[in-house]
This record gives C-alpha cells, structure tokens and sequence, in this order.
C-alpha cells in the first residue's frame, strides 16, 4: 500500500516553499524491485550538494538533490530508515530499500515538509537544473562543477 512520506517524517509548522519547476510525474524502482516511489507535483528545489555524508553516500564528489512536497511523494514497499546529525545541527534521515539498500529519499529537521529526492534514482533525468552547490566548503578538487553560485554551507535565507 502507497504511503504519504507525510507519514514518514515528523511534522512541524509548514513554511511555504515556492515552486521552481512545472509539476512533474516521477517515478522509480529499487534495482531489486521491492520498493516504487512517486512524485507527482512541483519540484522547489534542485542543487548539488558536496557535504562529506553526501560524499560518503553517494560515492562521488557530490548529491544531485530535488526538493518536492512531502504530500507529494509516495513510496509502496517495504523501506527502513536511518538518522543521523548533520553538520547543521540538524536531524537528517536517509529512507532507504530494505533488501536492496537503495536510497529513495531524504528528509531534514529544517524543512520537515519537504522531501529530498536522489535524482539519479530516475531515468530521466532532463528536468533537473541545479541551481546552486551547496556545503562547497568540503568539494573535492577533482569533481567539476557547473558554474552556478556555491555556499560555504546553506545559502542565507534557508
């Protein structure tokens, strides 16, 4: 059965994200078919993210990451999930394939509406456009990044 990520993750007071990019229909597999997530809506957010856990992560120099409505994602299967702090101080939890391991999303205590999605989780991948990199302070000399703006951590505002 198809759940919210609504349920996933823990609520508190909803800030409003503003829409950068036309409404979407996403969807994707685990490599071992046990999990299917959905997207359906906006998308408020794409950036490249270089922190040292995205490294650690993804096996790369950096995360390729969209932000959608939590409301808007649904994932049927069984996942587990595991949390952690993150150099922001705040709580990040990574929900992830139960047999397989995949990672299928992110969430964070800074925006518990929003959900962070992998985008190289899709096939088609010609709708992101990053916007920024941020956590630049930990890039890898070796791992060329577009020429968009690049934050020491978060952007001012966020």
């Amino acid at each position: 059965m198809a759940r919210p990520i609504a349920c996933l993750l823990r609520s508190c007071q909803r800030l409003p994200m503003q829409p950068k990019h036309a409404s979407l229909e996403l969807s994707a597999r685990c490599p071992c078919g046990t999990v299917s997530i959905s997207v359906r809506g906006p998308i408020y957010g794409m950036f490249l993210c270089c922190c040292s856990d995205c490294q650690l992560m993804s096996g790369a120099g950096h995360s390729a990451v969209a932000i959608a409505g939590r409301d808007q994602v649904q994932l049927e299967g069984e996942i587990t999930q595991f949390s952690r702090p993150a150099a922001s101080g705040a709580t990040f939890t990574r929900h992830f394939c139960a047999k397989c391991g995949t990672t299928l999303l992110g969430g964070t205590s800074r925006r518990t509406d929003a959900a962070l999605l992998p985008v190289g989780l899709f096939a088609d991948q010609s709708w992101f456009e990053p916007n920024q990199v941020i956590f630049h302070r930990s890039h890898q000399k070796w791992d060329l990044l577009p020429d968009i703006p690049k934050y020491e951590t978060y952007r001012e505002g966020l």
